[in-house]
């Protein structure tokens, strides 16, 4: 996937972000919480994000491939 803007990032570390928050808080609505302040955090300084980099949180991301498939169902 080519991340090319803001929403295109959002669509694919979204689910991400609200698993690893999960993974911390093990609150399920905590954890949307918790990924929307992130990021909107992100979408208030968008303008500076560097999407041509997209590698970097790939390998991260690769990770929530291992956890079952009941938590991915919530999240992604």
């Amino acid at each position: 996937m080519i991340i090319e803007n803001f929403d295109d990032f959002y669509d694919h570390y979204q689910g991400f972000s609200a698993y690893v928050a999960f993974c911390i808080t093990e609150d399920y609505e905590l954890s949307k919480d918790i990924s929307q302040e992130v990021f909107l955090a992100l979408f208030k300084v968008k303008e500076k994000l560097d999407y041509s980099r997209p590698g970097r949180l790939n390998n991260c991301a690769s990770h929530s491939r291992y956890f079952s498939d009941e938590l991915g169902a919530l999240f992604f």
